[in-house]
């Protein structure tokens, strides 16, 4: 009787070819997660820097709506309801200003001393009382918070930040125009009577990634352009 032999195949993976091919495959995934990452990462970074274009924007046309309107009216230029009181020229400082949704446009009207003057404005625009020149205080002290109908308004509180609180955070600095070289200290502002006749507007949004802040600003100028 004829005798059927079998031979043992040793073909198939070593343990050292498992080990090269599992770190192959690691570095593959590793690589594309580290490229997905670094896609989202510039996806988030533009998306952010829309909304800070937004922002900034929104800053300039306010004052911008103020001095309008007021020209509309026969009122002064360069005035406007500063943290909520009487009628303010405007002057040099920094301030918070946003959007009043409960106003839809300006009124004017004779305040109580008979002066005719703006009564309600659809613009807040507020003192701002950095606490520090700090950019995390800064952000604390001026971010953006979402309304009912997620519309960008000032925080009101630390119970406000921490339920709609967002990364971004605005305010603006507010000064006379000028001329002149500010390096060498000889600059003089463009006034009549001891009035500016312009002023510059130095929007600016923090954004807040993490622990990183990170700044973007505008400016532009106004004047009086019926002058």
């Amino acid at each position: 009787m004829k005798k059927i032999a079998f031979r043992h195949s040793r073909s198939g993976f070593t343990l050292i070819e498992l080990l090269v091919g599992m770190t192959i495959f690691s570095i593959a995934i590793t690589s594309i997660f580290l490229l997905l990452e670094s896609t989202m990462k510039s996806v988030r970074i533009s998306r952010n820097e829309v909304i800070v274009s937004n922002l900034l924007r929104e800053q300039l046309e306010l004052v911008r709506n103020v001095r309008d309107a007021n020209l509309a009216k026969g009122a002064a230029w360069n005035v406007a309801r500063i943290d909520d009181g009487a009628e303010t020229k405007f002057s040099s400082g920094t301030f918070l200003i946003e959007n009043d949704f409960s106003a839809n446009v300006t009124k004017f009207g004779n305040d109580s001393t008979g002066n005719f003057s703006i009564l309600e404005s659809p613009v807040k625009i507020k003192k701002a009382n950095f606490s520090s020149d700090e950019i995390e205080k800064k952000f604390q002290e001026s971010q953006l918070c979402f309304d009912d109908y997620n519309r960008y308004i000032r925080c009101d509180g630390d119970t406000h930040r921490t339920q709609s609180g967002t990364i971004f955070a605005s305010y603006t600095n507010i000064f006379p125009m000028y001329f002149g070289s500010g390096a060498t200290g000889t600059t003089t502002i463009v006034d009549e009577n001891d009035n500016p006749q312009g002023f510059i507007l130095d929007a600016r949004v923090i954004v807040r990634d993490g622990n990183v802040y990170r700044e973007y600003d505008a400016k532009t100028a106004i004047t009086d352009w019926q002058r």
